[in-house]
């Protein structure tokens, strides 16, 4: 199985969030990083999860939703925030500004819980809010504890420079082309075979383009970079689903 070569133009374009995806993981929120966390440990997710200061692609995904739901089934949640979760974003409030949130979708494929929502967090765990405002991910979530926690995202050109000079180490599979394409943090030791599967890194690679690809004590997440109007498409979603199912069948306790 060949895996993605190295292209540098979309590994810089891979590479602009770096600097604020790494800010960011130092910023998970005071549960810790789920990564790190035991397999036992309640997952709690942020009610601010899905909290946008705007909401540049309301009439397209709310489109898709609609169909989702009218060829899939499932549900759509109309979430809500606490009090208290506002005031623990105090600092992120300005007068002008108002806090809007998505639809959530919710359905079931082959037995499998899944999700689809638009979120300023790219990982489980992660309430902070990036201070731009105009950064949003589409985020696949299915509802299966996996064999062992990790977090994978794209290689990019800040990554490759750092093995080069031996100044970072990361898991690897064994598959030179995969290895390649992919920079795994896998600190659980029970998730480390299955990531080494033939199939479970055609699945992977399948899934891209995506920012993380993270399993959690909450089950599995998916988040990609939302910039076109092709990702909120209900042939893209449904491709993801099925994906996100098929990873988690091959990768659950």
């Amino acid at each position: 199985q060949s895996y993605p070569a190295f292209d540098f133009r979309s590994s810089l374009q891979s590479s602009r969030l770096s600097t604020r995806r790494h800010s960011r993981i130092q910023r998970i929120a005071s549960i810790g990083d789920p990564c790190e966390l035991p397999l036992d440990t309640p997952f709690v997710k942020s009610d601010l999860s899905f909290m946008t200061y705007e909401k540049p692609w309301l009439d397209r995904f709310s489109r898709l939703l609609t169909d989702l739901t009218s060829t899939l089934g499932g549900r759509i949640e109309v979430p809500k925030y606490s009090d208290e979760a506002i005031k623990n974003f105090s600092h992120a409030w300005s007068g002008d500004t108002s806090y809007y949130l998505y639809d959530i979708y919710h359905c079931e494929l082959n037995g499998v819980q899944l999700q689809v929502e638009i979120s300023h967090q790219a990982m489980a765990g992660d309430t902070s809010i990036d201070d731009e405002g105009m950064v949003e991910f589409l985020v696949f979530s299915a509802s299966v504890r996996p064999q062992g926690n990790f977090r994978i995202r794209p290689e990019g050109v800040f990554d490759r420079f750092r093995k080069a000079l031996k100044l970072h180490w990361e898991f690897e599979t064994g598959n030179p082309s995969f290895d390649r394409a992919f920079n795994l943090e896998v600190p659980d030791d029970r998730a480390k075979p299955g990531l080494k599967r033939p199939e479970v890194m055609d699945t992977i690679t399948a899934l891209l383009p995506f920012e993380y690809l993270q399993a959690h004590p909450g089950g599995f997440r998916c988040s990609e970079l939302l910039s076109e109007d092709e990702q909120l498409s209900r042939e893209h979603v449904t491709d993801q689903l099925q994906l996100m199912v098929t990873l988690a069948n091959h990768l659950r306790q």
